[in-house]
């Protein structure tokens, strides 16, 4: 009675793996959820050698959109792909101030080491230009003026 009682338990036991191991395993790019929304930063860009407030938005189609406002210069608007892949982090800039660039440009490649997303922060190292970058989350909408409001929150 209790070898027909262990062989259904085990049968049991080994469906009951099975069944866990055929489900989707996370991948990724579905970690990026936390990425998801507006994220306001004020950090050194080496490219134009100043402090830049930044807005980054980040949608869940894996697209994102950058608004500089240096102090000297106009507004430029940056937009592409990222992925978030637990501790890295890639961007694919594709558009500048909407016209499309050199994809073979290693330029406009980001690769960064995710420091921290927790809390309504983020810290991104990126790992060519080694700079830090920090950023808040913040509403994202209405996008026009939101950068300005951002900074006296």
């Amino acid at each position: 009675m209790l070898f027909p009682l262990l062989s259904r338990l085990a049968s049991i036991l080994l469906v009951g793996v099975a069944l866990v191991s055929c489900t989707a395993s996370t991948t990724p790019d579905e970690r990026s959820g936390r990425l998801i929304g507006c994220w306001f930063g004020d950090d050194y860009q080496p490219v134009l050698r100043q402090s830049v407030p930044r807005l980054m938005e980040h949608k869940p189609d894996g697209t994102f959109k950058i608004e500089f406002r240096p102090k000297d210069r106009k507004t430029q608007i940056e937009e592409g792909t990222y992925r978030d892949q637990g501790a890295k982090y890639t961007t694919v800039t594709r558009k500048i101030d909407g016209k499309s660039v050199d994809l073979n440009n290693q330029l406009y490649t980001g690769e960064y080491d995710i420091k921290l997303v927790a809390n309504g922060f983020m810290e991104i190292y990126d790992t060519r230009l080694k700079v830090t970058f920090k950023a808040r989350k913040v509403e994202c909408s209405p996008w026009v003026g939101q950068v300005s409001s951002a900074q006296h929150r």
